[in-house]
């Protein structure tokens, strides 16, 4: 299988036009086949298409305990969850959600996502009477504010980005990451947590960021063999060296 896919991606490097045609008829059937007979897939295109003004990260990839140093941080911050409420933006199918859930037993936990397949595998796999999975662009969510901690992981970002290391500029825009940034700040208390962890650009930048300090302990700050970007889109540098978990400091 392996030396057949390589047969066919060499014929897109040739220089022959003929077999530059086929590479594009065959790559053409392969996406409708995969379009038909995978549900996910099909659901990535298709909120691509309806929601593209709104849409973050293309991937719907995610894992149970994806981020534990992360949720360990934030588990150690908050000594009491029985009243919290947590907000996993960008929930995909649920496992975030669900790992959170094991972490805090106690708390409200919020998924958000704009893929609506994701939302109905979330719901049906993870249920549970404190999990409430919502549209991200539904009347529910805009009503929903006095959150404990919004997690945002793996979301703001195109992650073509990580793999694509002569990228000049990014066509993931920093003004939508900003933007959705000062919607998630109105829902969040003061003292609570922002998590940014795995974006295309430095959450010190934005103008959310003058009401939010750096949690003070190891491990916040880490460096990723990732492209960073500026404001302006521009690549910066060939890592990221951001700070993950912010408390807020105040409101207005």
């Amino acid at each position: 299988m392996h030396k057949i896919k390589q047969q066919i991606l060499n014929l897109n490097e040739s220089t022959n036009i003929f077999a530059q045609i086929c590479f594009k008829i065959i790559l053409t059937f392969y996406l409708f086949g995969k379009f038909c007979v995978n549900p996910q897939y099909r659901s990535e295109k298709i909120s691509r298409f309806i929601y593209p003004k709104n849409i973050h990260q293309k991937s719907t990839f995610t894992k149970f305990k994806r981020y534990p140093v992360i949720f360990k941080i934030c588990k150690d911050y908050i000594k009491n969850d029985k009243t919290i409420n947590i907000l996993s933006f960008g929930c995909s199918t649920g496992e975030e959600v669900n790992t959170l859930r094991k972490l805090f037993p106690h708390s409200i936990i919020y998924g958000t996502d704009i893929n609506k397949y994701c939302l109905r595998k979330a719901k049906k796999n993870f249920n549970h009477p404190k999990n409430i999975f919502l549209h991200s662009l539904s009347k529910e969510f805009k009503k929903r504010t006095n959150l404990d901690i919004i997690f945002c992981l793996a979301v703001f970002q195109n992650s073509e980005n990580r793999s694509n290391y002569e990228i000049k500029k990014s066509s993931y825009p920093f003004s939508k990451f900003q933007e959705q940034l000062k919607l998630l700040d109105k829902k969040l208390k003061k003292e609570g947590l922002l998590i940014i962890d795995h974006a295309d650009f430095d959450f010190m930048e934005t103008s959310v960021s003058k009401h939010y300090k750096p949690l003070e302990v190891k491990k916040n700050r880490i460096i990723r063999n990732r492209p960073a970007f500026n404001c302006e889109n521009i690549k910066v540098s060939s890592q990221t060296n951001f700070y993950r978990i912010f408390k807020k400091i105040d409101l207005y």
